[in-house]
C-alpha cells in the first residue's frame, strides 16, 4: 500500500520511515517497524499495547495521530501521522545551540504551550508518557510541537516500571512511583535544555544536582 520513502529515526526496537500511499499519492505518513520479528505473545503485546492506549485517547492537536497497525511475517507495523519538520532533537542538534538563541524567546513559549496542552490531554485520559524528551517531540508542517512515540507510554493504573530516557527522568519513575507529575519533570528538564544547550547527564553527580531543587533558573 505503501512506497518507503526514506528513514526518520532508529530507536532500540523499532525504525521509523517516511512513507507514500500508492493510491493516494497526496498522503504521506510515518511507519514504525520493530527491528526485529517478535518471538512470544508478550513481545507482541508490548507493541500492541503501544497503539491501544493511542486509541483510547480522542485526537489533539498537538499529539502525533495514530492511524493503524498490523502484523506481517512476524513484525508489527504501526502507521501515525508524519512530521516534515522532525524533532526537537533534531532542530537543536542542527542549530547547534540554545532555542531562545536559534528562534527567539517567543518559539520557546509555543514549545511550552503545545506540548503543555499535549500532556494535559494525555494525562486527562489516565496515560502516562514515560519519555518526555526532545526526540520525542516532533514538528508538523506548520510548525507545531506534537508529542509522539508512546513506546514507554502506561495508563497510569497499569504502569508496570516503563522507563525512558534516564536524562529526563524523574526520580519518581525510578522509585516506581509513577504519577503524571513525573512526565512534567521530564519536560522541565526538556526546558532547561532548550534554555542552556546543556548536554544533559544520564547520570552522576550533575544529574543529582538537577534533581535536588537548588540548580538557579536559566
Amino acid at each position: 500500500h505503501f512506497v518507503w520513502l526514506r528513514p526518520l529515526g532508529s530507536g532500540s526496537f523499532s525504525d521509523v520511515y517516511a512513507v507514500q500511499h500508492k493510491m493516494r499519492p497526496a498522503e504521506y505518513y510515518a511507519i514504525k517497524r520493530s527491528k526485529r520479528e517478535f518471538r512470544s505473545r508478550g513481545e507482541r503485546a508490548e507493541y500492541l499495547r503501544e497503539v491501544q492506549l493511542a486509541n483510547s485517547m480522542p485526537a489533539h492537536a498537538n499529539v502525533v495521530e495514530y492511524h493503524r497497525a498490523w502484523q506481517d511475517a512476524s513484525f508489527f507495523y504501526v502507521q501515525m501521522e508524519l512530521c516534515p519538520g522532525g524533532t526537537l532533537g533534531q532542530l537543536l542538534l542542527r542549530e547547534g545551540g540554545a532555542l531562545a538563541c536559534v528562534a527567539g524567546e517567543a518559539r520557546v513559549w509555543e514549545l511550552v504551550r503545545h506540548v503543555a496542552r499535549g500532556l494535559s490531554h494525555i494525562h486527562a485520559h489516565g496515560v502516562i508518557h514515560c519519555d518526555i524528551k526532545p526526540d520525542n517531540i516532533l514538528l508538523s508542517s506548520d510548525g507545531v510541537f506534537k508529542i509522539g512515540d508512546l513506546g514507554q507510554a502506561a495508563a497510569l493504573k497499569a504502569w508496570n516500571e516503563q522507563e525512558g530516557d534516564a536524562k529526563y527522568l524523574s526520580r519518581d519513575l525510578l522509585e516506581s512511583k509513577p504519577s503524571t507529575a513525573a512526565d512534567i519533570f521530564s519536560f522541565g528538564m526538556v526546558l532547561y535544555e532548550v534554555r542552556t544547550a546543556e548536554s544533559l547527564p544520564g547520570s552522576g553527580p550533575r544529574w543529582d544536582e538537577l534533581r535536588s531543587g537548588s540548580v538557579p533558573p536559566p
